[in-house]
C-alpha cells in the first residue's frame, strides 16, 4: 500500500482503529462467550465424576447406571441447572435477543406497536421503554398513557405498582420520537406466570400496544 493509500483510507495505518470497528468487536464478543460456554461445560463434565464417580469398568454403559438407586440422578440433576444457568446468562449478554425484549416501538400513525416484555428479578422493579414515533407532518398532542390491569391467561390479576416517566406529553412536533420509561413493581409476594396488560394512549386514534411481564419463581420456571 503506497502512502497515498494510507491516506484515502480513514484510520489506515493507525493502530487504534480496529477499536471502532463494530464487525471485529461483535466477533471478539463472540469468541470469548463461546470460551465460556467451553469453560463451564468443563467444569459440568467434572462436577458430574466427582458425583457419579468414573465410568464402570465392566461395560454395563448407561443403562446400568440409570439403575443406581443414587448417584447418577444427581449428577443428571446438576447438568440440567448447569444448563439452565448458562442458558440465562448466554441471554443477559447477548445484547439483541436483551435489547429487543426490554424495548418497544409505537407508530402513532399505524395504531399499535407490538409488547414490551420484562421479566421480573427480585428485589427491585423491572423496567423497560417504550417510543412513540410520530412520523406525519402535523404535531399531536396532548397525549396521556394508561396502563390496564396484569392478567395472566387464566384470570389471575398482578398485585403490582406500574409507573410511567412521563404519564403525559403535552406536544410531539412532527417526525419526532419520545421515549416512555415503564416499570413494574409487583407487590407482597407476587404470584408466578405471565401477565399482561393493554397500554393505550390517549390523545390519539385507537394507538396501543401490550406489556407483558414474566414472574417467574424461585427456581426460575413460570
Amino acid at each position: 500500500m503506497t502512502d497515498a493509500d494510507e491516506r484515502r483510507e480513514p484510520g489506515a495505518g493507525q493502530w487504534w482503529a480496529s477499536w471502532f470497528d463494530p464487525v471485529a468487536n461483535a466477533r471478539a464478543f463472540g469468541d470469548i462467550q463461546s470460551q465460556a460456554l467451553r469453560a463451564a461445560g468443563d467444569l459440568v463434565d467434572r462436577l458430574a465424576h466427582a458425583v457419579d464417580g468414573p465410568p464402570a469398568a465392566d461395560g454395563r454403559g448407561d443403562d446400568a447406571a440409570a439403575a443406581e438407586p443414587d448417584g447418577s440422578g444427581d449428577a443428571a440433576r446438576l447438568v440440567e441447572r448447569w444448563a439452565e444457568i448458562l442458558g440465562r446468562i448466554a441471554r443477559a449478554f447477548d445484547p439483541m435477543s436483551s435489547a429487543a425484549d426490554r424495548r418497544v416501538d409505537v407508530d402513532l400513525a399505524a395504531g399499535s406497536g407490538g409488547s414490551l416484555r420484562l421479566t421480573w428479578v427480585a428485589p427491585g422493579p423491572a423496567a423497560g421503554e417504550a417510543w412513540l414515533r410520530n412520523g406525519g407532518p402535523e404535531r399531536v398532542g396532548p397525549l396521556a398513557i394508561r396502563v390496564g390491569e396484569l392478567v395472566a391467561a387464566d384470570g389471575r390479576n398482578l398485585d403490582a405498582t406500574v409507573n410511567v416517566d412521563p404519564e403525559k406529553i403535552e406536544e410531539m412536533p412532527g417526525r419526532s420520537s419520545r421515549g416512555l420509561t415503564i416499570s413494574v413493581a409487583p407487590e407482597g409476594t407476587p404470584l408466578v406466570g405471565v401477565f399482561r396488560a393493554l397500554v393505550q394512549v390517549d390523545g390519539v386514534d385507537a394507538t396501543w400496544f401490550a406489556l407483558e411481564i414474566e414472574v417467574p419463581d424461585a427456581d426460575g420456571a413460570r
